[in-house]
């Protein structure tokens, strides 16, 4: 770069009165620039005197900027050479991370699910990653919002029926796109991936209790028509093979916790409880621990229980039927980033399917035969 051109950039820079100091402006607006790429790396900054005057302050304060830059890597001071822009690694890829709206995705699963695609992206080589909120845009503005973001690759963790039909159109078959935990009508994302975890949690959960000698579980939920995965989820255990089954399937009012550990409590304190608890995520699993505990009962000593997608650090000793977050993440990314590199082809079979996974934690016991009903 000319020194004429680093020169224009360099007389931008504005020194503006108030609380910020002077060295911390200049330091912003150089590390500015050269993060953008305004002062490629390579660019020789001028000598210091020169610098000082085009910013207007003394040479104690620019140093003090300069050394700022310095420790954070941007610049490289070379005594008798001068100073130089330092190269700056930029991501090579930037993924878009559709959701439906924060606050539908304001739980544990959620942040779980980004903390994997996190971790799954820098252990590929790297990347950024940015949400697009569907709430923020129409269907038919959604390819406008995605290339105003920069995105050169999609993964759809939810999003509306409107903008669901947009990400299937024409507009998007050449982008590469994968689905994550997309459940429903496969013919609507044909042209896709889809990446998901087999929904025979609440049966795998129930089959596991069984092994365990229990035949009196009690299922605690509630009705939710806009939430099609708490629906299926209910479902199973409505046709679970079960002894004695006790589904209780609220109305729903958003308390999710609240009702749960009200049911729990009622339940656990009637003359034949439950042995066992099942629930469907996990708002409904720590109500139903703390129902137990208020009903005057012991888990697992006198209820055992399993939750579902628990993180431990909440409660390292429930046992919980979990998705396999990094798995799905793996597979989700290694699609996603094959099909940018070798572009879109025809595909045949578009899903791939993962097994929930059983993490027992000390929150189920084996009964006795006498002890089941």
């Amino acid at each position: 770069m000319s020194t004429g051109s680093i020169n224009t950039v360099l007389a931008k820079f504005e020194l503006r009165s108030g609380a910020v100091p002077a060295y911390r402006q200049i330091a912003d607006f150089l590390r500015k620039n050269i993060l953008s790429g305004s002062l490629p790396q390579g660019s020789r900054l001028p000598p210091e005197a020169d610098l000082s005057s085009l910013f207007g302050v003394n040479h104690l304060t620019l140093r003090k900027s300069l050394n700022a830059l310095a420790l954070q890597n941007l610049i490289d001071r070379q005594r008798g050479r001068g100073t130089f822009v330092r190269p700056v690694s930029r991501p090579r890829r930037r993924i878009g991370i559709i959701i439906r709206s924060l606050d539908y995705h304001n739980s544990v699963y959620f942040t779980q699910l980004l903390l994997a695609i996190s971790d799954s992206l820098q252990r590929r080589g790297g990347g950024e990653t940015v949400l697009l909120n569907c709430s923020n845009f129409t269907a038919e503005e959604m390819i406008d919002e995605v290339n105003r973001k920069r995105c050169d690759a999609l993964l759809v963790l939810d999003c509306s029926i409107t903008h669901l039909a947009q990400l299937c159109s024409e507009q998007f078959d050449n982008f590469p796109l994968v689905f994550i935990n997309y459940h429903g009508q496969a013919e609507q994302v044909r042209n896709h991936f889809n990446v998901c975890t087999n929904r025979n949690m609440i049966t795998r959960a129930v089959e596991y209790l069984t092994s365990l000698g229990h035949r009196r579980i009690l299922y605690i939920s509630v009705e939710n028509p806009y939430n099609p995965e708490l629906q299926h989820r209910n479902m199973d255990f409505l046709t679970c093979p079960v002894a004695e089954k006790i589904p209780v399937i609220l109305p729903f009012r958003g308390q999710w916790y609240e009702e749960a550990r009200d049911v729990a409590r009622e339940y656990c304190s009637q003359s034949n409880p439950p042995t066992a608890i099942v629930t469907p995520g996990i708002a409904f699993s720590f109500g139903a621990w703390q129902g137990v505990f208020e009903a005057g009962k012991r888990i697992p000593e006198d209820i055992s229980l399993i939750g579902i997608d628990s993180n431990p650090n909440c409660n390292p000793l429930m046992t919980t039927m979990d998705q396999p977050m990094n798995a799905i993440t793996d597979k989700a990314l290694e699609l996603l980033l094959e099909t940018n590199r070798r572009g879109k082809n025809i595909i045949d079979n578009n899903t791939f399917l993962f097994e929930p996974i059983l993490n027992e934690r000390g929150s189920c016991r084996h009964l006795d035969t006498g002890d089941s009903t």
